[in-house]
């Protein structure tokens, strides 16, 4: 998959973003990213066997860090105890290239969020250096909304080199039982509140406006 630097306009972009909160988001065969993106493209298909297993292996302990580091600091018995999260390392436009031995379905939706995060965020609020990202949207890339990606866009010479990515099972995020499995509800809004892809860190400032919407609905605010 290829990005294209089409032009775009802010009334083309909102028409492609509501159709995929309608449908859902299916990526195209080439992702309409905003031209003041850079990506890193560049990539070498001959590489020698020891070469290949020693970055195949730092790239898998890498990751495994990143998942440990999440276990070990975690709150949540689903975490700690059943794994019920994911962490992956993805390519400056979305491909796969590491998964942690965690639940393998939520990284499995990694390539979905962050080439949507590419899409529809790239002009607007924009994709820099030192910025976190945030979502929770069945129709954009999750299982159910209490599956949270909170992800990361790593560069490299002022070009966007790869994406540091996780998703978590989180306990309590509102709706109209506590925990968030509904089982009267009638459509999806009867469960936790669900978000697009938002920024939560910018340039390496927590945002506290979007951490205190996010917190707010769930009955374990302050805890």
């Amino acid at each position: 998959m290829s990005a294209t630097n089409a032009p775009r306009t802010l009334e083309n972009e909102r028409e492609r973003r509501a159709e995929t909160f309608v449908a859902g988001y299916l990526p195209p065969d080439d992702l309409v990213i905003d031209p003041s993106l850079q990506l890193h493209t560049e990539h070498d298909t001959d590489i020698d066997p020891i070469s290949y297993e020693v970055l195949r292996s730092k790239l898998w302990n890498v990751n495994w860090d990143h998942q440990e580091t999440i276990r070990r600091v975690s709150g949540s018995q689903v975490v700690v105890f059943g794994y019920d999260f994911n962490t992956s390392i993805q390519t400056e436009d979305g491909a796969g290239v590491c998964f942690g031995p965690g639940n393998l379905f939520f990284s499995g939706c990694a390539d979905l969020v962050v080439k949507w995060t590419l899409e529809h965020r790239s002009m607007n609020v924009g994709i820099g250096e030192g910025d976190i990202f945030l979502q929770d949207d069945p129709w954009i890339g999750t299982n159910h909304q209490m599956d949270t990606a909170v992800y990361a866009p790593v560069f490299w010479e002022g070009r966007l080199f790869a994406w540091v990515y996780n998703v978590i099972h989180q306990r309590e995020l509102g709706g109209v039982e506590p925990g968030g499995f509904t089982q009267q509800a009638r459509d999806v809004y009867s469960e936790p509140t669900f978000f697009p892809p938002i920024k939560l860190v910018e340039a390496g400032r927590l945002r506290e406006d979007v951490a205190d919407a996010w917190v707010r609905r769930s009955r374990l605010a302050g805890s």
